[in-house]
């Protein structure tokens, strides 16, 4: 049986940020595994909530969104990236996902391998992406 390539590899599986756009609190060795236990918790620093229950669905969104791409097949993979309309591709693309991304300026049709920081603080966003140089496929 064939091994489904790992199209979407999460390099960090956690990490909180304050929500107080003035407070620099973070702690990155919170695993996604224990958000449920601090929705609606105070932030250590300044008090304010750290992480929302909408920020915690997006967070369960987007991971299982990761999980289903990485079981494709790549039969599977390639007949789901034919039978979506452009339009949809075109939508996701314009939709501000990467819109001020860090080093989206560096990236165009002939990178194959990119490497997105992506954020689900009150919304999924790429904050920063680059070229993934040699990566092993």
């Amino acid at each position: 049986m064939e091994e489904n390539k790992k199209r979407i590899e999460v390099l960090r599986d956690g990490g909180l940020q304050c929500d107080n756009s003035e407070c620099d609190y973070t702690n990155m060795d919170i695993h996604t595994d224990d958000y449920k236990e601090w929705i609606d918790a105070p932030c250590p620093k300044c008090g304010e909530n750290l992480l929302t229950e909408d920020d915690f669905l997006r967070s369960l969104a987007l991971r299982e969104t990761i999980d289903m791409i990485n079981s494709m097949s790549q039969e599977s993979f390639d007949m789901f990236m034919e039978i979506m309309p452009a339009s949809t591709k075109k939508e996701f693309i314009d939709s501000g996902f990467f819109k001020d991304a860090e080093g989206i300026e560096t990236i165009d049709e002939s990178v194959d391998d990119v490497e997105i920081t992506v954020s689900t603080h009150k919304e999924v966003k790429a904050i920063k992406i680059k070229k993934v140089e040699d990566k092993k496929k």
